[in-house]
């Protein structure tokens, strides 16, 4: 009997006990992630889970989401290598921090993400940051970013936010990738092995951070800023040495200077540079510029273009190509503004503001607000003549339209019959009263 109630007593106890463990202790871990596939929707807490679960419900390719439920910290993923997935990372607003385990090829984990080959690749809506990793973004699939914010904090140089050595990547929706520490770049586009290179499109997005382009690598700027230096080059690397690189602008601005050196290629149809171009002279890189606004424009670099012309307001100067661009250009100069023409087509038609001093040295007659400027002359642009003689046009006579107006536009007959009537009266109770007071 005692040893029953000694059971029963230790028993107690050790219920006692449990009851006084916290029920967090026995939570399940939180869900950060919710994959869906078709109509299959499941929650995991690590990212990893959730990415084998898309390969779980996907051996043999297709479409799946995975959505960031809150802010997360923990490891990247690698997107295997030709899976055929067509895979959409959601962030849902929140933000992925990046920290160690990273991931990458065997002996070179310093990868948030690396997404492989032969799939397809989606990051949306939020924020990816790293403060550890080398290389946020190592691709080599198709790779869209639409409206994230990427930040790469690592001090230590030679670290990428980006870096694109396949296949297309394509940055729109407004996003930006940022690198904090200079000597770091914000991202490049290159090649090597048997890979095709990066083919990079920057549309609505900013670039916080230098660029650099290098063998075989292709960028194109189509909108949005770079806020950084952009450097065009090849080096000994391997096989892809010898391919050139090649930077394409269409629009946008780049806020520093545009180098290109050894089988580089960069090509200006439009946009704005407000630094210099450089174009090394040994023979394989090269520089053509059809359109666009620039700093400055140094030698070995080719105007395509039929019209150029140096802006200089003050202190600063800026060089336009485009007969367009120099037009619009000069649209809101002021007085003092002067315009050197250093290239211009037979008869170019240059409209300029009162004030603004155009010098031609193109060697060609220009049209400046339809007045013939002959080579190596100058004018300053005046009024119009027709503009100073012109003559007043002869009054109007006053038919009593232009009278100033009482607010009142009523007939005004009324008013004077009633008036008189009124005079009548007075006149009439006068003479009454008088023959009154006389005959008393």
């Amino acid at each position: 009997m005692k040893a029953k109630r000694s059971f029963l007593s230790v028993l107690l106890a050790l219920c006692m006990m449990f009851m006084l463990v916290p029920m967090t202790a026995y939570a399940a871990d939180p869900a950060y992630f919710e994959v869906t596939v078709g109509s299959s929707v499941t929650q995991h807490a690590t990212a990893e889970e959730a990415y084998e679960k898309v390969e779980e419900l996907l051996p043999d390719g297709g479409e799946a989401t995975i959505k960031l439920l809150d802010n997360y910290t923990g490891s990247g993923i690698v997107v295997k290598a030709n899976k055929n997935l067509n895979l959409t990372f959601d962030l849902n607003g929140k933000t992925w921090k990046v920290e160690e385990p990273l991931v990458g090829s065997a002996g070179t984990e310093t990868n948030a993400f690396q997404l492989n080959r032969g799939n397809t690749v989606t990051f949306q809506n939020g924020a990816v940051t790293s403060s550890v990793a080398r290389i946020i973004f190592q691709n080599y699939c198709d790779l869209t970013v639409d409206n994230v914010d990427i930040t790469l904090t690592t001090a230590t140089l030679g670290s990428y936010a980006m870096s694109n050595n396949n296949a297309s990547t394509v940055i729109k929706g407004g996003s930006t990738i940022e690198v904090t520490t200079e000597g770091n770049y914000a991202m490049d586009s290159f090649t090597f092995g048997d890979y095709t290179g990066g083919n990079v499109t920057i549309e609505d997005a900013e670039i916080k951070g230098d660029v650099e382009i290098a063998n075989g690598g292709k960028l194109k700027l189509d909108g949005g800023v770079i806020d950084g230096d952009v450097t065009v080059y090849n080096y000994s690397y391997d096989s892809h040495s010898s391919d050139s690189a090649l930077f394409t602008v269409e629009s946008g601005v780049v806020k520093g200077d545009v180098s290109t050196m050894e089988l580089g290629a960069t090509a200006f149809n439009g946009g704005e540079v407000t630094g210099e171009i450089t174009c090394e002279d040994n023979g394989t890189a090269s520089v053509t510029v059809a359109g666009g606004v620039f700093g400055k424009l140094g030698e070995n670099v080719e105007v395509t273009a039929a019209d150029a012309a140096v802006i200089t307001s003050g202190k600063d100067s800026k060089t336009v190509v485009g007969l367009s661009n120099i037009n619009k250009a000069l649209e809101n100069a002021g007085e003092g503004v002067i315009l050197q023409i250093t290239k211009a087509a037979e008869g170019s038609k240059i409209v300029a503001p009162v004030g603004v001093v155009v010098k031609n040295n193109s060697g060609n007659t220009v049209l400046v607000n339809d007045e013939e400027l002959a080579k190596d002359s100058s004018m300053t642009v005046e009024k119009k003549a027709e503009d100073n003689n012109k003559v007043d046009p002869a009054p109007k006579p006053n038919d009593g339209k232009d009278n100033p107006q009482t607010g009142n536009s009523s007939n005004l007959a009324l008013p004077v019959i009633m008036l008189f009537l009124s005079g009548v009266g007075f006149v009439g109770t006068s003479i009454y009263l008088r023959k009154r007071r006389y005959g008393k």
